[in-house]
């Protein structure tokens, strides 16, 4: 079912009196009222648009049917998970098992809300305190999920292999309407996310930080209930404040002990991998290079035979113009590795995660710099490589120029 038939059929829905329905259920409801000109045209514009969906829902021909006079129909309601009517908050939750993997979005309608379930009604700041808070639950496990390693429809798993707290933190993300109830409506995601939403982009501490923050969940699972298994969603969300203070803590003490002397660790590393990989490419260049002493030969063979003079002569310019063409093609070809890697060696010190640390800003900007040098030189040695590989074709065009001025004075 799309969504934007669904969305017209709950639009149908709610132009429709109340004291018109007669019967309803979550699977149908029972119209028998006034066929006035708001609901005639919303049941148009669904034949016309959405003819095979619409005749899935409805039964009646309702071009029987006359504009302002008293009819009956039945409404047939869809009831998949993409798309459905739902009476209540609790029906849903018990329904709707996509809400268990953090999916607060979708077409569904619930009833006695009047609540959409699209982009646009999760968007707006004055939506029901349910249902903003059923959207911070859903945030909740859709982060816990991504940061744990193994999940299955009712369960997240976090491995931590903690000697005080043991190997798997399992977290139970089934929502019910009792576990719903029992998380506190303050409970907001985004307020008390911290830093961890760098978890979602790379940098160099980023399993550091996942490693600290489930540390953290298990701390605040084991001083309660003395095991990290079967953690209930309801006291993660209750306890979210605790445990992101646990995390920031962690992450604090780790950044000033441990994360320095990694850090630079890796930075020169890279800086290593890159001086290393233009030194095989200049090395490479250098093998091809070292065939211009060959072409001098041929220019001197050249220049001095007389047999055949202009045979030799056109026949040796030939293959000095395609001696330097090749060469001038492979040098080009070597100059956008280069760049290739140089390209690759700014990215990965980007994406460094410094943490505000400014003796890490400077070990960065020093390889940042060697690295720009070592690519300079690069391109100076690429250079005379170059003018190396038309040497032979321009001594030889300047030899035999010479030989005939002398010839003609």
């Amino acid at each position: 079912m799309t969504n934007s038939y669904f969305n017209k059929l709950v639009e149908l829905f709610r132009s429709i009196p109340k004291d018109s329905i007669i019967e309803f259920s979550e699977s149908k409801f029972h119209f028998n009222g006034v066929y006035s000109v708001d609901i005639a045209q919303k049941i148009e514009y669904l034949e016309e648009h959405y003819h095979s969906q619409f005749s899935e829902n409805f039964e009646d021909d309702f071009s029987q049917f006359e504009k302002d006079e008293f009819i009956s129909f039945e409404c047939y309601l869809p009831k998949n998970e993409n798309g459905r009517f739902f009476e209540d908050l609790k029906s849903l939750i018990s329904n709707r098992r996509s809400i268990d993997r953090g999916q607060y979005l979708g077409n569904y309608y619930i009833i006695n809300m009047d609540f959409l379930g699209n982009e646009s009604s999760f968007s707006n700041e004055n939506i029901n305190l349910e249902i903003k808070k059923l959207k911070n639950i859903c945030l909740l496990i859709s982060f816990l999920r991504e940061i744990g390693e193994s999940n299955d429809s009712n369960s997240i798993n976090m491995i931590i292999k903690s000697s005080i707290y043991g190997d798997l933190i399992v977290i139970d993300s089934k929502i019910s309407i009792e576990v719903f109830n029992d998380i506190s409506e303050e409970f907001v995601f985004e307020d008390n996310l911290y830093d961890l939403i760098d978890l979602n982009h790379k940098n160099s501490h980023r399993l550091e930080k996942a490693k600290l923050l489930k540390l953290a969940i298990a701390k605040n699972a084991y001083d309660k209930y003395r095991t990290i298994n079967d953690i209930k969603i309801d006291f993660i969300a209750n306890h979210w404040g605790e445990i992101c203070e646990q995390y920031k803590n962690n992450l604090s003490a780790y950044l000033d002990n441990f994360s320095f002397d990694k850090t630079v660790q890796e930075i020169t590393d890279e800086k290593l991998k890159f001086v290393k990989a233009i030194d095989t490419v200049i090395k490479e260049s250098t093998t091809k290079i070292l065939s211009t002493p060959l072409s001098l030969i041929a220019v001197l063979t050249a220049i001095t035979a007389n047999n055949n003079f202009l045979i030799t002569n056109f026949i040796t310019i030939i293959s000095l113009f395609i001696f330097g063409l090749i060469l001038t093609m492979n040098l080009n070809f070597q100059k956008n590795i280069k760049k290739d890697i140089y390209e690759q060696a700014k990215t990965t010190f980007d994406n460094h995660d410094n943490e505000s640390n400014s003796e890490i800003d400077r070990k960065i900007s020093t390889a940042l710099n060697e690295i720009a040098t070592t690519s300079k030189e690069f391109d100076k040695t690429i250079l005379v490589f170059h003018l190396l590989s038309w040497l032979p074709l321009c001594l030889l065009i300047l030899l035999l120029m010479c030989k005939v001025i002398s010839s003609i004075c």
